[in-house]
């Protein structure tokens, strides 16, 4: 694990994958859900399961394979097991419409996708079946909660090698000022975005890190997801960003990393039941988003919490 000492003496990439980013990891914690809490082996467990049903199912090395899904266990063992068989993971706003699903699953030429039954009342799931008529190059269509779950695929153990330099992850912009736009990504690309990211904040096993940002979003895979996977830290989800909401789960799991935009710092400073000891845990985190308003960083570094700030 890279310290900020390493880093300023000058950083050089390292041939690393997604996939050995997990398989490495020295945390025993790595996700906790309001159901559950996932262990680092049950996850790596659960991202096997997928990687086998996947192959079992037709799915090719680069390949691609959207993935739409909330905040959950369940997204970040889907996405490494897309990652460990090989192919392609296309992370899909999960706030796009019908229409711009459509439009992205087109784009992107998924062949199959993986959706969350689950996160709305009418579920991804259903919402992609009723697509697929229109997407002739979609063959599949599965349930990301049911993939996790250990079938008889899982005997697999010949998974096909994955390389630094392989082709990772598609992860399309938001679109607010045009149509989303691919941008992919190698798995070395960001892989050792992640080693310097943690390496800058510091980050131990002991970290734990609030996932309140969507894990869709670069954003929330490689400064969530994968600085936890990196370092050991442990995941704490919040589905949904709301400020009362993420000031009880820092105070109450010792929260030592968050992630937000500067309107989400904002809001848990604003929040009327904020108050210095619920987030004394906090030392680190990132803004990003948008420009800070000034003093902002400054009011949370009298807190005790260093902010880093990153743009792109």
């Amino acid at each position: 694990m890279l310290t900020p000492n390493d880093l300023s003496a000058g950083y050089e990439p390292v041939p690393i994958t997604f996939v050995d980013l997990l398989e490495a990891s020295p945390g025993e914690t790595a996700f906790v859900e309001d159901e559950r809490d996932w262990s680092y082996d049950e996850l790596r467990q659960a991202a096997h399961n997928v990687a086998a049903r996947l192959i079992s199912l037709g799915v090719k090395p680069t390949d691609r394979v959207a993935l739409v899904a909330g905040n959950s266990a369940a997204f970040a063992a889907a996405q490494y097991g897309i990652f460990k068989s090989g192919a392609i993971c296309v992370a899909l706003n999960t706030r796009l419409t019908p229409t711009e699903w459509q439009a992205v699953l087109k784009h992107s030429g998924s062949r199959f996708a993986v959706a969350d039954s689950t996160l709305l009342a009418s579920s991804p799931l259903e919402t992609i079946h009723a697509l697929k008529p229109q997407l002739p190059e979609l063959e599949l269509v599965v349930d990301s909660h049911q993939l996790i779950q250990p079938t008889e695929p899982r005997t697999i153990t010949d998974f096909p090698e994955v390389r630094a330099d392989d082709p990772a992850i598609l992860v399309y912009t938001s679109g607010t000022t045009g149509r989303p736009k691919g941008c992919l990504h190698s798995h070395r690309s960001y892989a050792n975005s992640a080693i310097v990211t943690a390496g800058l904040k510091g980050l131990t096993t002991d970290d734990r890190i609030l996932a309140s940002v969507p894990m869709f979003n670069a954003f929330g895979t490689l400064n969530c997801l994968m600085e936890a996977f990196v370092s050991g830290a442990t995941v704490i989800n919040q589905t949904v960003f709301e400020a009362g909401d993420a000031l009880a789960r820092i105070q109450e799991h010792g929260v030592t990393d968050f992630l937000g935009t500067p309107t989400m710092w904002m809001r848990l400073l604003q929040h009327a039941e904020f108050a210095p000891e619920k987030v004394s845990t906090l030392r680190t985190g990132i803004m990003a988003g948008a420009v800070p308003p000034q003093g902002l960083s400054a009011s949370w570094l009298e807190l005790g919490c260093q902010q880093q700030q990153i743009f792109g």
